[in-house]
């Protein structure tokens, strides 16, 4: 499944029934169970991919210091001698590490996240996330409005109609930026919300 299928299943599915709310409310752990298969497939995938770059993290750890086996050396030469303080800048700039990297996307979500926040129009909106919890959710942003004419509902429609995908929890818009988020993404959801 790429992210285009699951984003039109996410419409299709998020689509409620104004005259028939009973039905719809039963639908909710459903659509729960459908969507937490799927984050327990990809968290499952992020796990294995974490994996694979931490054993190819040792085996160019080997590599590099020299205590690979001889035939990675026949297959591959590397005839420096490299300091061991000097070993973390090869790995690092290592080809095969740097595609692998899962840790990027961590990286990519607090730079979206942290431009959000510094660019939101803080006047209007109150931005929460806790950033003292260890097992903190960088990308996970919950924000309310300030005013009291402001219904979040509607504002959740707003944003739903410009294909923004946010929830509403305990009258907070909660917003989660993925991996293939990118600026414009954030831009579009900032000129709808200022």
């Amino acid at each position: 499944m790429d992210l285009e299928t699951l984003q039109e299943q996410v419409d299709k599915d998020l689509k409620i029934n104004d005259t028939e709310l009973d039905l719809e409310s039963l639908k909710t752990p459903q659509l729960h169970n459908k969507y937490m298969k799927h984050y327990t497939k990809f968290k499952l995938m992020l796990t294995k991919a974490e994996t694979d770059y931490g054993q190819l993290k040792k085996s160019k750890w080997e590599y590099y210091t020299g205590k690979a086996d001889a035939s990675v050396y026949a297959e591959k030469p590397f005839d420096l001698k490299v300091l061991r303080t000097d070993v973390d800048k090869y790995i690092e700039s290592d080809e095969e590490l740097i595609k692998l990297n899962p840790f990027k996307i961590e990286k990519h979500s607090k730079k979206l996240s942290k431009f959000l926040i510094s660019r939101i129009n803080q006047k209007k909106w109150k931005v929460f996330q806790n950033k003292k919890a260890s097992n903190n959710s960088n990308h996970i942003i919950s924000f309310k409005s300030k005013s009291n004419l402001l219904e979040p509902n509607i504002i959740l429609k707003r944003l739903k109609k410009n294909k923004i995908i946010c929830s509403l929890r305990n009258k907070k818009l909660r917003l989660s930026i993925a991996h293939f988020n990118n600026q414009k993404d954030i831009e579009n959801l900032l000129e709808t919300l200022n």
